[in-house]
C-alpha cells in the first residue's frame, strides 16, 4: 500500500505539508481546550481514515474533520473563544455574520486560503486555514435530506450578504434565522418524538450517512502525526459502514484538493 510513493504528495517542505502541519497545530489547540473542560470529540471522515491507514494525514488530504455531539458542541463554542490562543479564532454563524454553515471551523489567523468548491468564502471575515467541527444529533434520513435542501436556500440567499446592499443582507439573515430557529427546531422536536437512535450531521450540513453511538463510545486514542487523539472505539465498523473498504487506496489520478491557494503570513 505504501509502495506507490504516495508520500510525494506531502513531502517535507511542500505547501501541502505546511498546510497539514498548520492544521495539526489547530487540532492540538482544540484538543487542549476539550481535555481541560472534558468535552468529548473524535476524529472523523478522511481524518479518521488517515489515522487508521497512515497514522497521520492521508498524504494528499488538505482538510481535517472532527465531530462532537450537539450538547458538547454548544459547550465548546461558548468556551473555546475565551480559552484559545490568539493564533486561532472560532468561526460560526454568530462570530462571523457572513458565515452561513451550521457547523463550526477553528481558523488559523496567520494564513489565508481560497477554496475550489466554495465561493461563499468570498465574504467571510475569517479566511485562514481551518479544521471543521461537525456536530451530530439524533435524526432520520428524510429529515436530514430536507435539512440539506433548506440549507441550499440559506446558501442561495447568502450571496446577498455584502455591505453594499444592506437590505439584501438583512433579508439573507432573516432567511437563515427562519430556517435555523423555526424549521430545524421543528425537525429536532419531531426526531425526539419518534425516538431516532441514529446520529446524523446537524441539519443543513449536507452529509447523509448516519453514525451509531455504540460504535463511537467509549472513545479510544489513535496515533496521528506523532500525537494521540480521540477516535471511535469501533472505528472499523464506523468507517466500513460509511466508506466500504476504506483501507483500499483510491485511484490517485482522481484525487482533488479542497484548497486552491494558501498564503502563510508566519512560517
Amino acid at each position: 500500500m505504501e509502495g506507490n510513493n504516495i508520500h510525494t504528495f506531502n513531502a517535507e517542505g511542500t505547501t501541502l505539508r505546511k498546510t497539514q502541519l498548520r492544521m495539526l497545530e489547530i487540532l492540538k489547540e482544540v484538543d487542549r481546550v476539550c481535555k481541560k473542560y472534558n468535552i468529548p470529540y473524535w476524529l472523523d471522515s478522511g481524518t479518521l481514515i488517515g489515522a487508521v491507514r497512515h497514522q497521520g494525514f492521508i498524504p494528499w488530504d488538505d482538510d481535517l474533520d472532527i465531530q462532537m455531539l450537539r450538547p458538547d458542541f454548544k459547550r465548546f463554542i461558548n468556551i473555546f473563544p475565551r480559552e484559545c490562543s490568539q493564533d486561532f479564532v472560532l468561526q460560526t454563524n454568530k462570530t462571523d455574520r457572513n458565515y452561513m454553515a451550521p457547523y463550526a471551523k477553528v481558523r488559523d489567523v496567520h494564513s489565508c486560503i481560497s477554496e475550489n468548491n466554495d465561493k461563499l468564502d468570498t465574504h467571510y471575515t475569517y479566511k485562514g486555514l481551518y479544521i471543521d467541527i461537525f456536530l451530530l444529533e439524533p435524526s432520520v434520513e428524510k429529515l436530514a435530506v430536507l435539512g440539506r435542501k433548506f440549507q441550499v436556500v440559506v446558501y442561495y440567499f447568502s450571496v446577498f450578504k455584502t455591505d453594499k446592499y444592506k437590505l439584501k443582507t438583512c433579508f439573507a439573515n432573516f432567511v437563515r434565522w427562519i430556517v435555523y430557529n423555526i424549521v430545524f427546531r421543528c425537525f429536532r422536536l419531531f426526531a425526539k418524538m419518534i425516538g431516532s437512535k441514529h446520529l446524523y450531521h446537524t441539519y443543513g450540513s449536507g452529509f447523509l450517512k448516519y453514525r451509531i453511538k455504540e460504535e463511537i463510545f467509549p472513545l479510544l486514542e489513535l496515533d496521528f502525526e506523532g500525537e494521540k487523539f480521540p477516535a471511535p472505539h469501533d472505528y472499523d465498523s464506523f468507517l466500513r459502514r460509511i466508506y466500504g473498504d476504506y483501507m483500499q487506496l483510491p485511484d490517485l489520478n482522481t484525487v482533488k484538493n479542497h484548497i486552491n491557494k494558501v498564503e502563510f503570513y508566519i512560517e
